[in-house]
């Protein structure tokens, strides 16, 4: 199944590992982008939900379940809402009529809640929410990162969360003050009272509002977290 790539820091560290003051970024693909999605980061376990299309159709059960590691460990309980939310027969219809037999599909996600790093303020129960879909084709090991509205459409299809969106045009000055500046989380279960006290955001993660892919053929996504901006100067 595939798997998540490492999410880059944006900025460079020190030996201290804290950021240089002046901030300096670490790839210069990051400074030209103008434009970014940028969603709220769960804090959480990386999770992969996959189905390969077969030569005699999608199989029964055929859904896989894994974390970010194929040994990752998985709570019991989150294995199960996973099941039962994301059925065979709702993963078939997120493939086109016409998709090639082969073809591989995963949906990324975080795994939250009770009892999984510091989750229990986002959720009561162990959920599963939404952060990006890829597509593999057979014979080709090239992975397609599908667009933004493409995620947020397979969320609704499935009647899951999708990570909160907080930007979908954001240039970079936004997000670094964002972030340095700290924000409360917007990822709390609904069932909060009206009022709840919110727990501070980890931080951000953000995609060009188009996929882009930097000179070694990585691709551009980065994160940054508000515990990194003690004593680092704003852009």
């Amino acid at each position: 199944m595939i798997k998540f790539p490492k999410i880059e820091t944006l900025f460079k560290r020190g030996d201290d590992f804290k950021l240089l003051d002046p901030l300096q970024f670490k790839n210069p693909a990051h400074e030209i982008i103008a434009r970014w999605v940028v969603t709220e980061k769960i804090d959480g376990m990386n999770m992969r939900v996959g189905m390969t299309v077969h030569p005699e159709g999608m199989q029964p059960n055929a859904v896989q379940i894994a974390g970010r590691s194929d040994k990752a460990q998985i709570p019991g309980d989150l294995i199960e809402w996973i099941t039962q939310k994301v059925q065979p027969g709702l993963f078939r219809s997120l493939f086109q009529e016409n998709t090639p037999p082969g073809t591989e599909m995963v949906l990324f996600g975080e795994g939250y809640g009770s009892g999984i790093q510091k989750g229990g303020y986002y959720s009561d129960e162990k959920k599963f929410t939404l952060f990006d879909v890829a597509l593999r084709f057979p014979d080709d090991e090239k992975v397609v990162w599908l667009p933004d509205g493409a995620v947020t459409a397979f969320a609704s299809k499935l009647d899951i969360s999708r990570v909160p969106v907080l930007a979908v045009t954001a240039d970079m000055p936004w997000i670094v003050q964002l972030v340095r500046n700290g924000f409360a989380t917007v990822a709390d279960d609904l069932t909060l009272d009206e009022g709840a006290d919110r727990h501070g955001a980890e931080g951000i993660v953000a995609r060009p509002i188009v996929p882009l892919f930097d000179a070694r053929g990585q691709r551009i996504i980065i994160k940054l977290k508000t515990k990194d901006f003690t004593g680092a100067e704003v852009l």
